[in-house]
């Protein structure tokens, strides 16, 4: 049996990749341990990167390539210059400030306002706790993730819009568009045109990430309004109508989740902390 494996042809010993331990390539090769077989390391990472029917896509040999650089210490990607690094951080230091950006809704337990931060980490939990509910079985989850951590960013210009502040939203996409310039100007060009292609199709609200991404936007902050007795509804007056009329299409990206966040807002407005029509 021994003699009859080794008179394999090397095309054949590279193409059957023999995953036990024992040599990978032609004769005279070395002995290989399943952890250097690309075809086994990119069935690897890709074992650990999905989840559940919503899965991130791992290319060809760049599963290899991280699971090389866990096991290794290899690198993924080439050192970078010291230029690129220092845009990059630049631009981490810049968007520090999003932590001091504040929001109407409040957190359910202290009951202070909720920072821009605080949301977009919340909104990223949500999606790696909630992709199963999304309306597609094959969703892109680490695009929705990049969605969410990037689209925030421009109201460290632009500042939060409130909600239901329709004076305030007739200009919002203009003044957020110019502060994503600036904000993803400061990074190396081949990121900028990525987070801007980014944030544009989070805005644009087409592709199957961006309605989930979207619904998930939507419905957090109706999450912690009606754990906060409606807090912020109730301080500007907003009623029931008001609130359905802007969050329904939370169902575009999840019918599961629109279904909940009606349950929710019924039994708000049961307990007295979401009024049905103006003066109620």
């Amino acid at each position: 049996m021994r003699k009859a494996m080794t008179q394999k042809s090397p095309a054949s010993e590279r193409n059957t990749g023999d995953r036990g331990g024992r040599a990978i390539g032609g004769p005279g090769s070395q002995p290989a341990t399943r952890f250097t077989d690309p075809g086994y390391m990119d069935g690897l990472a890709n074992q650990a990167i999905r989840g559940g029917r919503h899965w991130i896509p791992v290319p060809p040999r760049f599963g290899f390539a991280i699971a090389a650089g866990w096991r290794f210490g290899g690198r993924v990607t080439p050192p970078a210059s010291p230029e690129r690094l220092a845009r990059q951080i630049r631009f981490i230091v810049e968007v520090d400030k999003l932590k001091e950006i504040f929001r109407q809704t409040v957190l359910i337990n202290s009951r202070r306002a909720e920072n821009d931060a605080e949301h977009s980490w919340h909104l990223c939990l949500l999606v790696i706790t909630l992709a199963e509910h999304a309306n597609w079985p094959q969703l892109d989850v680490l695009r929705v993730l990049k969605m969410l951590i990037l689209h925030d960013l421009v109201e460290i210009d632009a500042g939060d819009t409130f909600a239901y502040d329709t004076k305030a939203m007739v200009h919002q996409h203009e003044r957020e568009a110019v502060a994503a310039d600036r904000i993803f100007g400061l990074l190396p060009p081949d990121q900028q045109g990525e987070f801007r292609a980014l944030w544009d199709e989070f805005e644009a609200r087409q592709t199957p990430e961006a309605k989930f991404a979207a619904a998930v936007d939507r419905f957090q902050p109706m999450l912690l309004n009606c754990r906060t007795e409606g807090a912020a509804w109730r301080r500007h007056g907003i009623t029931r109508d008001r609130v359905i009329a802007r969050n329904s299409y939370i169902a575009e990206g999840s019918t599961a989740l629109w279904e909940y966040a009606a349950r929710m807002i019924e039994e708000t407005v049961a307990a007295g902390h979401l009024a049905v029509q103006s003066g109620s």
